[in-house]
């Protein structure tokens, strides 16, 4: 007997896979850009919510994760066009140090190789 999961399911462990390691990496590599994590964010719900919408399962899209992954994207290029134009915003920095970005990343990959493994 195999059991069956729901193609939903696969599918928010894919994204919340890629959402922890795109934190993960974004937070623990000072060198990328600011607002690449918001725009990597964004695409992420968005592209949830077009496998959604393209799938034949009948799972209907979420509203608020289409608006959230909007917002991200809006919020994630006005961050890369501050820090292009070196404007300077009063933003105080995160002390997350070293640990939590790398555990958000192998969190991340470990819940994506879970939906991997469970398609």
């Amino acid at each position: 007997m195999t059991a069956t999961v729901e193609p939903d399911r696969v599918r928010q462990g894919y994204a919340w896979g890629l959402f922890l390691l795109v934190l993960g990496l974004t937070w623990g590599i000072p060198l990328l850009p600011e607002g690449l994590a918001g725009v990597a964010v964004g695409l992420i719900l968005l592209g949830l919510n077009g496998a959604r919408y393209l799938g034949r399962d009948g799972h209907p899209t979420s509203t608020f994760t289409l608006a959230l992954g909007c917002i991200a994207v809006f919020v994630g290029l006005g961050a890369a066009a501050v820090d292009y134009a070196d404007l300077y915003l009063p933003v105080p920095p995160v002390p997350f140090g070293v640990v939590v970005p790398l555990l958000l990343a192998g969190l991340g990959l470990a819940l994506g190789l879970r939906a991997w493994r469970c398609r």
